[in-house]
C-alpha cells in the first residue's frame, strides 16, 4: 500500500511540473519592452481551441507577424517544440516586426500573452490594443485603395505619384486643433488628425503605391513625425502636416516640406535617432 502511494504521489508530481503557464505583458511606447509582468505557474489544466499551429520557431515568427500586420488584436498559436527559450523568442519577434514595420510601430501600444499545456505542446493566447481596431485598420486599406485608383494613373512615375499622394492629404485633411485624433483612419473618416495620423497615412499610401517610406520621429517646435522617401535610389524628407496650413485655406497646397535633404529640414525639424540620410 505505502509503494503504491508513493509511486501515485510521484506520478503527481512529475504532471503537475510538466503542465504549467506562462504570462508575458509590454507597453508598445516601452523602446526596450523591459518594464513587463512575467510569472510561470503550476496548473492542472490544458485547453484547446481553434487555432494556427508552428512548429519551430521560424513557423511561430510568421504566424505571430502576420497577426500583427492584419491587425488581430485576439489570437491563439499552438507551439510544438522546445519552449525553454519561448518567452525570448517572442518579444524577439515582435520586436522586430515592430522595427520592420513604421505603421505597426505607430498604432500597437500594448500587447500580452499567455501560454499553457506541456513542454514540447502548448498553446499561447494573445492580447493586443492598437490604436486603430481591425475594422478601422481594414477600412484605411480599403479607402486607400480607392483613393489611389482615382489619383494614380498607370503612366507616372514615382515622384508623380509621391505628389499626387502629398496632395490628396494636404486637401482633404486637417490638422486637429483639439489633439485628440492621432491615427490614419480618422485622417480618412473624419479629415482631421495630428502628424501622426499625416505621416501614418502617407506611410500607407506610399507604401500601397509601390514608394519606400519611412516614418521620422522627431522635434519641429514640439515632438514630431514626418516621412522619408527613397525616389530612385535617394532619400527625401517629406512633412504633409507642416506643407498643410492650420487653420486650413481651401484649394492651398504648400511644397516647402516636399523632398528636402536633410540640411534644408534641419532649419526647424531635428532627429536623434539612426535614419536613411537624405543628401
Amino acid at each position: 500500500m505505502q509503494q503504491k502511494l508513493k509511486l501515485f504521489l510521484f506520478i503527481l508530481l512529475i504532471t503537475i511540473t510538466l503542465m504549467f503557464t506562462g504570462r508575458y505583458e509590454a507597453n508598445a511606447d516601452d523602446a526596450v519592452l523591459n518594464q513587463a509582468l512575467y510569472a510561470v505557474r503550476n496548473t492542472a489544466s490544458y485547453e484547446r481551441s481553434i487555432y494556427e499551429t508552428a512548429s519551430s520557431m521560424e513557423e511561430l515568427d510568421r504566424e505571430i507577424s502576420n497577426n500583427l500586420k492584419n491587425h488581430e488584436e485576439i489570437f491563439t498559436i499552438r507551439y510544438l517544440n522546445d519552449i525553454s527559450n519561448l518567452k525570448a523568442g517572442i518579444n524577439s519577434i515582435i520586436n522586430d516586426a515592430i522595427s520592420q514595420d513604421d505603421y505597426l510601430h505607430y498604432t500597437l501600444e500594448k500587447y500580452s500573452y499567455v501560454y499553457e499545456g506541456y513542454e514540447g505542446d502548448v498553446t499561447i493566447k494573445f492580447n493586443v490594443n492598437y490604436t486603430e481596431t481591425k475594422e478601422q485598420a481594414d477600412y484605411v486599406t480599403y479607402r486607400i485603395d480607392e483613393i489611389l485608383g482615382e489619383i494614380i494613373t498607370s503612366d507616372m512615375d514615382a515622384y508623380q505619384k509621391e505628389k499626387a499622394i502629398h496632395d490628396y492629404i494636404v486637401l482633404n485633411v486637417d490638422y486637429d486643433t483639439t489633439l485628440s485624433e492621432n491615427t490614419a483612419y480618422a485622417a480618412l473618416a473624419n479629415g482631421n488628425t495630428v502628424c501622426q495620423g499625416y505621416a501614418l497615412l502617407a506611410y500607407k499610401m506610399l507604401n500601397r503605391a509601390g514608394i519606400e517610406t519611412r516614418i521620422i520621429e522627431g522635434t519641429a517646435e514640439e515632438p514630431h513625425l514626418w516621412n522619408l522617401v527613397q525616389l530612385d535610389g535617394r532619400w527625401y524628407h517629406l512633412d504633409c502636416t507642416w506643407d498643410d496650413p492650420a487653420p486650413s485655406i481651401d484649394g492651398f497646397i504648400s511644397y516647402k516640406y516636399f523632398n528636402l535633404a536633410d540640411e534644408q529640414i534641419r532649419t526647424d525639424h531635428s532627429w536623434v535617432n539612426s535614419f536613411p540620410k537624405a543628401l
